[in-house]
């Protein structure tokens, strides 16, 4: 199969420019370049380590594809994500790349897509953390977006150690506790494919940690959240809530917190 850029958006929901600029946006925060930018050997292990958490044949072929493309991408030198997307940084370099790697282009776009979505954490607003109902909360917030803290990985990137909490606290006259909190609830936005209802679903059914997730059991996950969601008037679905998903990826992402 030659090189289809309609099929970029279809397989990505994004055109070939703007997938290599997200992925670029995620790649140059620096946490991200500490703690993710491994080589791809194990880029490789970990994505196996966030799909491979059950029994599923769907994530194995998925998993076996994105290693197989892994190993044929390093044989042309190509060694960290940084690497990768500098090599195929455009649609030019891209198809030079293809033309004399002989990587198939489906399968390049499934591994960037895999990257974007599964490997790095996804940038989403700093809105979706927080009771947009709660005019307080609403107002911290308004103050953090002037400090430049607009999305979960901007919080991350300011926040990471006591020291630099206690800062932006000052910096922004927003309570120490409310910057803590929301740290956390965008640390458990790292986990592959959850967003902010997913986060504030969990947090509320007293899994406001990656560590309290990391060590929880399915069945009383699943018990807490049927409770807490219908006290809410919701009802717990796995379509939206994945407790051994949760559980497993939670036990492997990179510590970003210094507590």
């Amino acid at each position: 199969m030659g090189v289809d850029w309609a099929r970029v958006k279809e397989l990505t929901l994004w055109n070939y420019e703007e997938l290599i600029a997200k992925i670029q946006q995620v790649l140059d925060y620096k946490f991200v370049q500490k703690l993710y930018d491994h080589k791809l050997g194990k880029v490789g292990k970990y994505t196996a380590s966030l799909l491979n958490y059950r029994e599923d044949k769907k994530y194995a072929d998925y998993s076996k594809r994105i290693l197989s493309t892994i190993r044929q991408v390093e044989i042309f030198g190509v060694r960290n994500l940084s690497g990768l997307v500098s090599t195929i940084r455009d649609s030019d370099e891209c198809e030079k790349f293809i033309e004399y790697s002989s990587v198939q282009f489906e399968d390049l776009i499934i591994l960037l897509n895999c990257i974007l979505r599964w490997i790095l954490p996804f940038a989403r607003p700093i809105r979706d953390f927080i009771d947009s109902e709660n005019s307080i909360h609403l107002e911290n917030l308004s103050k953090l977006r002037k400090r430049g803290v607009r999305n979960n990985l901007d919080m991350i990137e300011e926040c990471g150690t006591e020291n630099a909490r206690e800062s932006l606290a000052v910096l922004t006259e927003v309570p120490k506790d409310f910057i803590l909190d929301l740290l956390h609830r965008t640390d458990i936005s790292r986990l592959p494919w959850v967003r902010g209802k997913t986060v504030m679903a969990l947090s509320s059914a007293g899994y406001d940690t990656l560590d309290k997730i990391a060590n929880a059991s399915p069945d009383k996950m699943i018990s807490k959240l049927e409770k807490s969601l219908a006290d809410g008037g919701k009802r717990f679905s796995r379509s939206w809530i994945d407790p051994e998903g949760a559980i497993a990826q939670a036990k492997v992402i990179p510590v970003v917190i210094n507590k």
